[in-house]
């Protein structure tokens, strides 16, 4: 059984003239490319690089030892965070120093991320969740705010 009976027009197209030509007009003098700034500020990443002392935290395979990134441990999810969010996002608890490999690794299988504590869910203090970065030491450890990384019980890692 057919339904609908296709598409009809009503009047037949009308037969025109040829195609008038428009001058060319280049868009390019006004197109702006988009730039954007710094995802983390400098005096942040300073701090970030000072905590690892420029090495990469995360240390997986094929890691290149020396960092390069800042990567959230909670992604900034489509169109980013701004104001006050950006401020609260851009917190050092929330930050581990990567190089591109590992970063790339952090953010191509988040599940995997997350069971080490280098991916958070929406939500979560990073403050609260421990994360294992081979850089300090073996085992699990909590950032903080002010650039320090304690054990789970409280005590500093020694450096």
């Amino acid at each position: 059984m057919k339904r609908g009976g296709g598409l009809h027009r009503a009047k037949p197209m009308a037969r025109g003239g040829p195609l008038r030509r428009v001058p060319f007009k280049s868009t390019l003098a006004t197109f702006k490319p988009y730039r954007p700034g710094p995802a983390v500020p400098p005096n942040v990443k300073a701090a970030l690089k000072a905590r690892a002392r420029g090495l990469c935290e995360v240390w997986l395979p094929g890691c290149w030892i020396r960092g390069t990134d800042a990567s959230h441990r909670i992604t900034t999810k489509a169109g980013g965070r701004h104001g006050e969010a950006k401020v609260e996002h851009d917190r050092l608890s929330d930050l581990t120093f990567a190089c591109r490999p590992c970063h790339r690794w952090i953010t191509s299988k988040p599940y995997d991320a997350r069971s080490i504590g280098l991916a958070l869910k929406e939500g979560d203090d990073p403050i609260a969740w421990p994360v294992q970065l081979l850089l300090h030491d073996e085992g699990l450890d909590l950032l903080t705010d002010d650039g320090r990384v304690l054990y789970p019980d409280g005590h500093e890692v020694s450096r």
